[in-house]
């Protein structure tokens, strides 16, 4: 992005950390968002996220800054919606099994992201990144 090595050293840590001040923020204020419908929620939740990752392609510190907090913002509030749907869909006796599953899968969607990624070239080798 043309950062010199300082600004690299700053900006990078503050991107990471937008989407947690994101989470947290959307996850204390995710209730009231539900309180509206949960399926209005998820919905306008989802179509945030999607937005959000419009600024996130700009090569703008502040544009990715502003992207990926309020891709946390949703996603906590998605993420809080699906549990609380999930509460009040599944039968009372099928609960204990089913309630663990959002964050199962949640965590193993991270894991196999991360997975991915190990698969990505470094940036110093040029010759991976060459297309034969």
């Amino acid at each position: 992005m043309g950062w010199t090595k300082a600004q690299r050293e700053l900006y990078y840590p503050l991107i990471n950390v937008a989407v947690i001040v994101g989470c947290s923020i959307g996850s204390v204020a995710g209730g009231i968002f539900i309180g509206g419908g949960r399926r209005k929620t998820l919905i306008y939740g989802n179509i945030v996220i999607i937005i959000s990752c419009v600024p996130m392609v700009m090569l703008n510190f502040w544009c990715l800054l502003f992207g990926k907090l309020v891709f946390g913002f949703a996603a906590a509030v998605v993420t809080g919606a699906v549990v609380k749907m999930l509460d009040e869909t599944i039968p009372i006796y099928k609960l204990k099994i089913f309630g663990l599953y959002s964050n199962i899968y949640l965590n193993i969607g991270v894991t196999v992201a991360m997975l991915m990624g190990l698969g990505l070239p470094m940036p110093h080798d040029v010759a991976a990144m060459k297309i034969a």
